[in-house]
C-alpha cells in the first residue's frame, strides 16, 4: 500500500491503513532510525510478519485518545469487558461467550483498563486549558509529503488540529507517569516530543501550505489524581527537534538508497565519561 502526498481525514484513511503503509516514514520510524537503521528494518519485518504484539500500554493509549478526542465514536471502536465473570463456571463461560460475540472488530479493554481510560478522559476534559483547546477541531488527520531535502516520503497523524483566530494549532495528547513541569520537560527530550513537533509542523506545511503557529502537549497522569498540564513547546526547543529530524531523514534516505541497514558499528569504540560526569569531576 502506498499513500500519495496530501491530507486525509480519519474517515478517508483509517488508523490501520495509515500504519500499514511502508512507503512513508513516520516520527516513530525515525526514532528507530536514530537508535540504528537495523532496528528500524527489524520493526518493519516484524510488522509485515504480524509479530507486533498488543500490549496494555498501547491499548490504554489508543483508547484514551479515542475517548478524549472523539467521544461520540468511542463505543464503535472499543468494548469494555464485564468484571466479575468467572470463566471456570458454566454461567461464566456463557456470559463471556456472549460478550465476545458482541465485540465484533472492536478493541477490548479489561474492566480496570476501561475505568482508567474513563478517569483520564474525565480529567482532561475538566482541565480549563485542555478543554478550551479541544472545544473545536479535527482529530487524527493524516498528512503525507516528500521531504524537500532528501526526497523521502513522510507521514504524520496529528492528534488534534484547531484554530485560534487565524492561527493553526497542533495539539498532542500524552499520558505520563509524572506530568509536572520538570519531569515532563525531561520526557520531551528523552522521548523526542520536540522532534515530533518539528516533523509534524513542517510536514503539515509541506502537505497543505498552511503554517502551524504552535505545537501544544496535553500531558495527563495515569494514576490518581490524574493530574493534567498543558505545555506549549517554544521555538528553540522545536528548532533543536528540527535539526535532529534533518539528521534522521538524511540517514534514512541514505539507507533506502544503498539498501543497507547497519546497526551500531563494526569497529571498537572508546568510551569515556559522559559530558555531565566530566563537568562534575572537574569541580
Amino acid at each position: 500500500m502506498s499513500i500519495e502526498p496530501g491530507t486525509y481525514t480519519r474517515h478517508e484513511l483509517g488508523n490501520e491503513e495509515y500504519h500499514a503503509d511502508e512507503t512513508a516514514v513516520s516520527k516513530s520510524g525515525l526514532d528507530l532510525i536514530r537508535r540504528s537503521p537495523a532496528h528500524f528494518r527489524q520493526a518493519r519485518l516484524d510488522r509485515s510478519a504480524g509479530l507486533v504484539a498488543d500490549s496494555p500500554a498501547l491499548r490504554i493509549g489508543s483508547a484514551t485518545h479515542s475517548l478524549v478526542l472523539e467521544p461520540d465514536t468511542f463505543w464503535q471502536e472499543w468494548a469494555v469487558a464485564p468484571s466479575g465473570i468467572d470463566r471456570r463456571t458454566k454461567a461464566g463461560k456463557a456470559a463471556w461467550a456472549e460478550f465476545e460475540e458482541s465485540v465484533g472488530a472492536r478493541g477490548v479493554l479489561t474492566a480496570g483498563e476501561g475505568e482508567l481510560v474513563a478517569r483520564v478522559a474525565e480529567a482532561v476534559r475538566a482541565h480549563p486549558a485542555a478543554k478550551e483547546l479541544l472545544k473545536k477541531g479535527e482529530a487524527e488527520q493524516t498528512a503525507v509529503w516528500d521531504d524537500f531535502m532528501t526526497g523521502a516520503r513522510c507521514k504524520c497523524r496529528p492528534d488534534w488540529l484547531t484554530k485560534r483566530g487565524r492561527h493553526l494549532l497542533m495539539v498532542d495528547l500524552k499520558t505520563a507517569l509524572n506530568a509536572s513541569f520538570a519531569a515532563f520537560r525531561k520526557a520531551v527530550i528523552d522521548r523526542r516530543y520536540h522532534a515530533q513537533a518539528a516533523f509534524y509542523m513542517d510536514g503539515w506545511k509541506e502537505a497543505t501550505g498552511a503554517e502551524v503557529a504552535s505545537f501544544l502537549v496535553i500531558a495527563v497522569e495515569k494514576e490518581p489524581p490524574y493530574a493534567v498540564a498543558v505545555y506549549q513547546l517554544e521555538d528553540e526547543l522545536v528548532e533543536l527537534g528540527r535539526a535532529e529530524i534533518g539528521r534522521d531523514l538524511a540517514l534514512y534516505a541514505s539507507c533506502v538508497e544503498r539498501g543497507e541497514w547497519p546497526a551500531y558499528g563494526d569497529e571498537v569504540e572508546a568510551m569515556g565519561l559522559p559530558p555531565w560526569m566530566e563537568k562534575k569531576s572537574d569541580e
